[in-house]
């Protein structure tokens, strides 16, 4: 069984296509856990092109997994947002979304500066201008895969030791909690496809767990 993963961007970069009708177009993304880190990066991003007509952005912040009824799942972001900052509505913000969407890129904030270049590009101009923007970015960004994961807090016996370890070898399950007493409680972190097959085989064992939200 494969992990699950997603796609995010490892590290800052900023990338600028071509410019379209004497407009520039400056894309800068940044990894992000939660939206809290959005405002930092956009006054960075303000102050570092102070002068540009505008920066429209959009974000996706944390994961989960959405289950259906049939036993399949999607990957779907915990919030997004986006911002046409002066353009037209759902010419700027939207597509960069569209395409973080499209790509399934997720904790990722993406910036497209623009100075205009003294033509307008109409509705469709910018639509295209603003998706070819993060569509090229993303072609040179540092990308990586990040695991999917649950955590667990396992409560079991001393002589229950070398069966627990076995399982979290077996299951790539890593500790981040321990406890000793009459008996031990251990937190581990599991990846996502895994964690119905270890809990399954915990409990056949008769071993307490409890899932950490």
């Amino acid at each position: 069984m494969e992990k699950l993963t997603y796609t995010t961007v490892d590290t800052p970069f900023q990338f600028e296509i071509p410019k379209i009708k004497g407009s520039r177009f400056i894309t800068s993304v940044f990894p992000i856990d939660s939206k809290d880190h959005v405002p930092e990066y956009l006054s960075q991003i303000q102050k570092q092109y102070f002068g540009a007509t505008h920066h429209c952005y959009a974000w996706r912040a944390g994961v989960r997994i959405q289950e259906d009824l049939f036993g399949g799942w999607n990957i779907v972001a915990l919030a997004e947002k986006v911002n046409d900052d002066g353009e037209p509505s759902n010419t700027a913000g939207k597509p960069i979304l569209n395409v973080l969407k499209g790509d399934q890129i997720f904790g990722i904030l993406a910036v497209v500066t623009r100075y205009f270049g003294g033509t307008l590009l109409g509705v469709g101009g910018l639509i295209q201008a603003y998706t070819l923007a993060i569509k090229s970015t993303l072609t040179q960004a540092p990308l990586l895969q990040k695991e999917i994961t649950k955590k667990l807090m396992i409560h079991y016996r001393y002589e229950e030791v070398s069966r627990v370890q076995h399982l979290f070898a077996k299951y790539q399950a890593i500790p981040y909690y321990e406890e000793y007493g009459d008996s031990i409680t251990q937190g581990v972190e599991v990846n996502y496809s895994f964690f119905q097959n270890l809990t399954k085989d915990l409990t056949s064992g008769r071993i307490d767990y409890e899932e950490v939200l």
